[in-house]
């Protein structure tokens, strides 16, 4: 590749990131449905027709977030986490951290809960990476079970719990609700009500 071919390909993806980030911003702010090509071109400062020709539209903006949603989740070291925990709390404080080690997974887990129901690339991504999530979730309650000596109780029961206060709805409940807390306000009190639930 020669230095002129190797510039345009790096301005060439600059564009794209660009304009993925744009489509991020405005995917977040107004939701997908309501976000369109032009409004991306427009904050990325590029062409409706660059948007179209580098990134693919506003669809292919959207893959790519989804994208690199699931590689964000998957670089979670889970096993090295369980493997450092000595009591079940710090199983608990352990799970809550992983879900805030990757802060643009929620921004992309926002967009695409609340496209789901209007969008079928959003329903399908968000079944993909529940039953990715919801496994992850079982080792964790296995592994409060296993430091707990079974005190915990049935791990199928602490999951459902821990589910509960860590699957996507618990997150987008409290981004609601309480919009102006950070995502280390919304970890903490999760960790803390889930603690709560299961008498750790």
């Amino acid at each position: 590749m020669s230095a002129t071919e190797d510039r345009r390909r790096r301005r060439a993806e600059r564009t794209r990131r660009e304009i993925v980030e744009a489509g991020a911003v405005l995917f977040e702010r107004h939701g997908l449905m309501r976000t369109t090509v032009e409004q991306i071109a427009e904050h990325a400062d590029v062409s409706p027709a660059t948007v179209y020709s580098v990134a693919g539209g506003k669809a292919g903006v959207f893959s790519t977030l989804v994208e690199e949603w699931h590689v964000g989740a998957e670089t979670v070291d889970v096993d090295g986490l369980l493997a450092r925990c000595t009591d079940p709390a710090e199983v608990v404080a352990g799970l809550g951290a992983a879900c805030v080690s990757v802060p643009a997974y929620h921004r992309t887990s926002h967009i695409i809960f609340s496209a789901a129901p209007h969008d079928e690339l959003a329903d399908s991504a968000l079944d993909g990476a529940t039953g990715w999530f919801r496994p992850v979730v079982r080792r964790f309650a296995d592994r409060v079970v296993e430091l707990s000596t079974g005190s915990a109780g049935d791990p199928a029961a602490v999951a459902d719990v821990l589910w509960f206060f860590f699957g996507y709805g618990a997150w987008e409940n409290l981004r609601r609700d309480h919009g102006d807390w950070t995502l280390e306000q919304r970890r903490d009190w999760l960790v803390s009500h889930a603690m709560a639930a299961l008498r750790l």
